[in-house]
């Protein structure tokens, strides 16, 4: 009987190994997200009226591979002629006015 209970616990926990180990040899390792390409990010939000999707434009431009300082000009007067306020643009004109200095805007 003692040899039954032991040989059942020896498979439970060599199931449970297994099962372990399966889950992590299936779990993606480490790819990195797929980046849309700047210049895809410029066409949707050149006239976009959604403040949100030009935020991160303007957001895009400034960390991106392959931003510009025209397109985050061009991103800032996008928004700022939307007028908005909300989370990304706010966060956007923040993150802008910091990169360039203008930190007494940064806080209002």
């Amino acid at each position: 009987m003692l040899t039954l209970q032991r040989g059942a616990a020896r498979i439970r926990a060599l199931v449970a190994c297994l099962t372990i180990a399966a889950s992590v040899a299936c779990g993606g390792g480490n790819e990195r997200p797929a980046r849309v390409p700047i210049a895809e990010v410029r066409d949707r939000a050149k006239n976009s009226k959604d403040a949100d999707v030009v935020a991160n434009w303007l957001i895009a431009e400034l960390v991106q591979p392959g931003g510009s300082a025209k397109g985050s000009l061009d991103a800032r007067r996008r928004l700022n002629e939307l007028g908005t306020h909300g989370l990304m643009p706010s966060l956007a004109r923040a993150f802008d006015d910091s990169m360039h200095g203008r930190l007494t805007a940064v806080s209002d």
